[in-house]
């Protein structure tokens, strides 16, 4: 049939391939092929991307680390993602078989694995009530994090509310343009927003952006304390 023809074909091209591979890419493992997919993005993707596409492999078992990257089956890869799907999220699982493909990619171009997930089972989002928003801005009132709070009410990430400036405001409209984000060696650096569509103007009250202009700044801190400060709040409240 077309289907055993398509099989065979693609068979003879990963057979061929793996012949005429000899040296030192004969023996690549897999966790070395991951290292060099990593430095081929680098100056590409975003310092967070990088620094999360550093980190994948570790996410991966031994055995298969240890793998020729001319070795590894679709039943491999297969196996290797469901090993993991019980216990990891499918955000992550996914993430991991697009990295996986992305690497082994590089080396074989004509391996196109067909991976199954595991079913995405959306758990259904909490929405804060008024009250809600009330504690938290109660809380942060007189703190360090009041601004961060007010600005998350706007719209704003936490890691643009960490890269603005008191220049980034222009009477009342908030232009937002970049980002907070940590780099592969667990940097906070400042970056340009993800996507185009990231880059933005929003307008806050005329006593949140006095109260910015007074302290001459945003926010001195990093997107990580801002979260441990919103947990700690959620947590005394009771707050999903």
């Amino acid at each position: 049939t077309q289907k055993e023809a398509l099989q065979l074909i693609a068979e003879r091209m990963d057979e061929s391939e793996t012949a005429c591979t000899t040296g030192k890419t004969h023996g690549m493992t897999f966790d070395r092929a991951a290292a060099e997919y990593c430095d081929s993005k680098q100056n590409v993707v975003s310092p967070s991307t990088l620094r999360d596409y550093r980190r994948m492999p570790g996410r991966f078992s031994a055995g298969f680390r240890k793998k020729s990257i001319f070795d590894i089956t679709q039943i491999d890869l297969q196996k290797e993602i469901n090993s993991h799907a019980a216990t990891l999220s499918y955000g992550t699982v996914r993430n991991m078989s697009s990295f996986a493909k992305g690497v082994i990619a590089l080396y074989r171009p004509n391996f196109s694995p067909k991976i199954t997930l595991p079913i995405n089972y959306k758990e259904p989002k909490y929405i804060p009530t008024g009250e809600d928003i009330r504690k938290v801005l109660q809380e942060a009132h007189g703190t360090v994090f009041e601004v961060p709070v007010m600005l998350g009410c706007f719209g704003m990430r936490r890691s643009e509310i960490c890269a603005l400036t008191p220049d980034d405001i222009d009477g009342c409209t908030v232009t937002i343009c970049k980002a907070m984000v940590q780099n592969p060696d667990n940097e906070w650096v400042i970056k340009k927003t993800k996507t185009a569509k990231s880059m933005r103007t929003i307008t806050i009250p005329e006593d949140l952006a006095r109260m910015i202009r007074e302290q001459g700044y945003v926010y001195k801190g990093h997107p990580g304390q801002i979260t441990k400060f919103m947990r700690r709040v959620q947590k005394k409240y009771g707050i999903p």
